[in-house]
């Protein structure tokens, strides 16, 4: 489309160099940086692959990285763009394993993805930066990639992302500087946006044409209804102006709020007398175990979480696993939403906790409803102490919410949500248990 054409062209864009070091002159990516803004469902994924691809063929040897709002989700990225890819060039080498998941050209370039924390990008030499999502980068993710990109001449990078909110600093940040390069003939950022002029327009599908370059081309009146539709429904109004509409909102829903997950954080002690929780997700794919005790922190008594185990992909590491800390630690339970995807291990587990004398507890959706209510409520109330987890940290910012409506309770929706679910599951179903069933060793805590 159009828009995409002039967002390519512009990272297509080179200058001759400005010292006299090389004879002739060398070229230069005229745009260091390209920012490039427009609501969902327009094609940024077409504009990400085809630059990607370019970049990675025109020279070789070439380090291409990529990253977003989490490590998982830049890797789902990296590896979905490879598969793409390799339709139509089967020469290329597509890296699945989970932690070292790459796309390989013939000519020696790679893509990999980096995590948005702050080791991401250091000690790497960087040509080409894609971050999705922008609205959702942090200071420490630039912080990390920036200086690798000085020592490389033709370095660029790329942003493609919707609008965020008014906490979103860095990429409220970029849109500042990004809007004032539209008017400065010496700027080495190139700016794109397109975005509707006011909320209320929003809602009127007669404006939508003047800020969604795809309406027509790719999706229809129909199809950006609908979703809107869907989006209100399930995330509030600010969600569906920020997502169709492309503009920065107030706040999002939070299922988790952040000042409460902030207090939770702890450094605890492996305990010796537990509960044992197990979840798998299903797309993405992936599976976590927490185990969840009782604690006393100042005086208050609360359920302590400790994520011992995640990974990506398929979940048949489980069963070895159970087994291992069934015959090494003192097991109260083993809990688990067998119901969902974990219960293609259920017939293994099952029979590896009769072998060890262990009850084997299936939560039921209400039980499950149940526990995330007395997890929730744990948080606000500073009872529930969580060891520090980069998987559980990402799943409780993306945490989404599917509401029992005849009962006022609910739980965490894996389908809504970009990130595996599995640790956040297991942490409250943990809790829960471990909650009734006060199963209480003896731990010293530490602030976090």
């Amino acid at each position: 489309m159009p828009w995409q054409k002039k967002a390519a062209r512009l990272l297509g864009e080179l200058r001759a160099e400005s010292c006299i070091c090389h004879d002739p002159p060398r070229l230069l990516p005229r745009f260091k940086t390209v920012v490039v803004s427009v609501c969902r469902q327009m094609g940024k994924t077409v504009v990400a692959r085809a630059v990607v691809t370019t970049v990675a063929e025109s020279e070789p040897e070439l380090d291409l990285y990529g990253t977003a709002q989490t490590r998982q989700y830049a890797s789902r990225h990296v590896v979905n763009l490879g598969d793409f890819l390799k339709k139509t060039d089967p020469d290329l080498i597509v890296n699945r394993g989970i932690g070292n998941e790459r796309v390989e050209w013939p000519n020696g370039s790679t893509y990999l993805p980096i995590s948005p924390t702050e080791g991401g990008g250091h000690g790497d030499s960087v040509d080409f930066l894609l971050i999705d999502e922008g609205w959702a980068v942090s200071s420490v993710t630039l912080g990390g990639v920036t200086p690798a990109m000085i020592a490389r001449p033709h370095s660029q990078m790329l942003v493609i992302s919707t609008m965020g909110t008014v906490e979103s600093e860095v990429w409220n940040g970029i849109v500042d500087r990004g809007r004032e390069a539209v008017d400065d003939p010496t700027s080495d950022m190139a700016y794109v946006e397109y975005s509707a002029p006011s909320d209320e327009a929003v809602f009127d599908e007669s404006q939508w044409h003047t800020w969604m370059p795809a309406l027509g081309v790719t999706v229809s009146h129909d199809d950006i209804r609908s979703a809107m539709k869907l989006l209100e429904a399930g995330e509030g109004r600010n969600e569906v102006v920020r997502a169709f509409g492309n503009r920065t909102v107030k706040t999002l829903v939070t299922v988790f709020p952040g000042d409460y997950v902030a207090k939770a954080w702890r450094v605890i002690d492996p305990p010796d007398r537990f509960v044992l929780a197990v979840d798998v997700n299903d797309e993405p794919s992936g599976a976590a175990v927490a185990t969840g005790h009782l604690g006393e922190v100042d005086g208050v008594v609360g359920g302590a979480v400790r994520i011992i185990e995640a990974r990506y992909g398929t979940p048949r590491w489980l069963p070895a696993y159970i087994e291992g800390v069934l015959r090494s630690r003192e097991v109260e339970a083993v809990v688990g939403d067998f119901g969902g995807p974990a219960r293609e291990v259920k017939a293994e587990l099952t029979a590896l906790c009769e072998e060890n004398l262990v009850p084997l507890i299936d939560r039921v959706p209400r039980d499950l409803a149940a526990d995330t209510a007395r997890f929730y409520d744990g948080l606000r109330e500073g009872t529930v102490y969580l060891n520090k987890s980069e998987f559980l940290a990402e799943a409780l910012a993306s945490a989404r919410r599917k509401d029992f409506s005849d009962t006022g309770l609910w739980v965490v929706s894996r389908g809504r949500m970009s990130v595996d679910a599995s640790p956040l599951i297991a942490a409250i179903m943990a809790h829960g248990l471990a909650v009734e069933l006060s199963v209480s060793p003896k731990v010293e805590f530490f602030v976090y």
